[in-house]
């Protein structure tokens, strides 16, 4: 049956192809109807089968077509760079032989041994390389301008059009799946209608394939995120050491971050419904522990302390892998809009004048993005500890991550994490100076997000996010809560002491 699996497949995450969903449908019915499928066999043959190899055989010599087509288009865009290089370098040898002889000039028309008629032939040597300098320089601008417009071509012309060229065809491919099993259905109806509730069912599953759609999931699955280059800039045309200087090719990143970033938005799914599954566990845990010691006749509360442990552990490590996912996140999204930032403006033809000005370049992306292997790396080992635990840690692809919805793209780009979900109920407040927690006057710490709401207990107490909060108890017995006190005025009615979820804070 792996024979027979698309090649290409989707992540759980991924949203499939209408046609490759279609297609797994219709071979699920053709089993019951593969008695009629001789009989058909002669009218297929006949008919459909030449049509198919037809507009196969059309669909290669496109494809081909195309790919000529991005080769020539790429070696002309090759050719102009190669072009606009060999006009730098005569430049630059113009400029060099320019300053010699104007060197050698001033020499010798500071030097009274030296000749007048001797002065003169240097003079016109000078004069003669200052000329060659500037025509020099006017085809090196000259050639800046036909390579911005032979780039421009390229990026808002040519790739687009073979691209659109490439995306018909696929459309005419997914239309040429679709036609044929619709075309080979209506014939098994006319044998038949034993097997009519299949073909519906088939039927149905052709019309549900949408190329248009397909193509969109295709593009959003691979596309980088990255953008084309900007035009070539040069600097003030009076300056040619500046010119000569700089390196007008800007190089493409091809970091390939927008499908990593989707990578990391469904791990952080994924984790995030592990967490609140261990979380709940943990309450009932706490629950199972409380009963106990009401009625003592159902055992020892403390044969839980060990489970309970464990669940701490477990959910620290979770909470400790989300907080390395969201930030590589974070980075990530910095990243991709530095690039959109850097995006070009292609409007217009360049034009160079002898005073003309260009901006600097935009800032480039760092050299890549960090791959939370650190993060993957915790929670594989979480999973197997708590397997040995006797826990059921299993972060996989398959854990409740939502399938891109093609209906609604901008939920990837307005997409931020949310912060984590505070621990269960914190213990009662101990007495003043006392209780087995540290004292840490000198610490302070800072809350990452918001915590407030109707669900408070008597012992917590409300922070705005980017709160200074001073640590009066840390969390060393791994509950998830820490005891702060207020700093600064907020505006809360609360005592300005007590319990928030450790999650939410960093030490400062």
């Amino acid at each position: 049956m792996k024979r027979y699996q698309p090649k290409d497949a989707p992540r759980p995450t991924e949203e499939e192809f209408s046609h490759i969903r279609g297609y797994k449908q219709m071979l699920s019915e053709v089993g019951f109807l593969a008695g009629q499928h001789e009989v058909l066999s002669d009218a297929f043959c006949k008919e459909r089968y030449k049509g198919v190899m037809g507009e196969v055989k059309s669909l290669k010599e496109a494809r081909k077509k195309n790919m000529k087509e991005a080769e020539k288009i790429a070696a002309e865009l090759k050719a102009a760079y190669k072009k606009m290089d060999a006009h730098k370098e005569k430049f630059r040898k113009a400029f060099d032989d320019q300053e010699k002889s104007t060197a050698a000039y001033n020499k010798a028309n500071d030097d009274g041994n030296v000749t007048r008629n001797e002065v003169a032939k240097m003079s016109m040597s000078a004069r003669k390389t200052a000329q060659a300098c500037e025509a020099a320089k006017g085809q090196y601008a000259s050639q800046l301008v036909k390579t911005n417009d032979s780039q421009k071509k390229y990026y808002q012309d040519s790739l687009p059009r073979l691209l659109d060229g490439l995306q018909r065809n696929e459309e005419q491919r997914i239309e040429v799946l679709r036609s044929s099993v619709m075309s080979c259905v209506s014939k098994e109806q006319e044998v038949s209608p034993i097997i009519a509730k299949c073909h519906d069912t088939i039927a149905s599953a052709m019309h549900s394939i949408d190329p248009s759609k397909d193509t969109r999931i295709l593009i959003e699955r691979y596309k980088s995120g990255d953008v084309p280059p900007a035009d070539f800039k040069f600097e003030d045309m009076s300056d040619p050491q500046a010119m000569l200087a700089q390196d007008a090719l800007e190089k493409p990143t091809n970091l390939n971050l927008y499908q990593r970033k989707r990578e990391i938005e469904g791990e952080i799914k994924v984790a995030e419904v592990n967490l609140a599954k261990k979380q709940k566990e943990l309450a009932s845990m706490q629950q199972m522990v409380q009963t106990y010691k009401q009625n003592p006749k159902f055992g020892n509360a403390k044969q839980f302390a060990g489970e309970i442990g464990k669940l701490n552990t477990v959910i620290g490590e979770i909470e400790a892998a989300l907080g390395a996912m969201r930030a590589d996140l974070s980075n990530i999204e910095r990243q991709l809009d530095s690039l959109q930032s850097r995006s070009p403006r292609f409007g217009g033809s360049t034009r160079v004048t002898e005073r003309q000005q260009v901006g600097q370049n935009g800032s480039r992306v760092g050299s890549g993005s960090s791959h939370s292997s650190g993060s993957l790396k915790s929670l594989k080992s979480l999973s197997i500890s708590s397997q040995h635990s006797g826990g059921a840690t299993n972060i996989s692809p398959d854990s409740g991550v939502n399938a891109y919805n093609d209906d609604n793209y901008d939920e990837w780009d307005s997409y931020e994490p949310a912060p984590p979900p505070p621990p269960p109920p914190p213990p009662a407040p101990p007495m003043p100076n006392g209780g087995n927690g540290q004292q840490c006057q000198a610490l302070r710490t800072q809350a990452i997000y918001e915590y407030s709401g109707d669900k408070l207990q008597d012992s917590n107490i409300p922070m705005a996010e980017g709160e200074i909060l001073e640590v009066v108890e840390e969390d060393t017995d791994g509950s998830g809560w820490t005891r702060v006190r207020r700093l600064e005025d907020r505006g809360f009615a609360d005592g300005g002491e007590g319990y928030v979820p450790t999650s939410f804070l960093k030490m400062v």
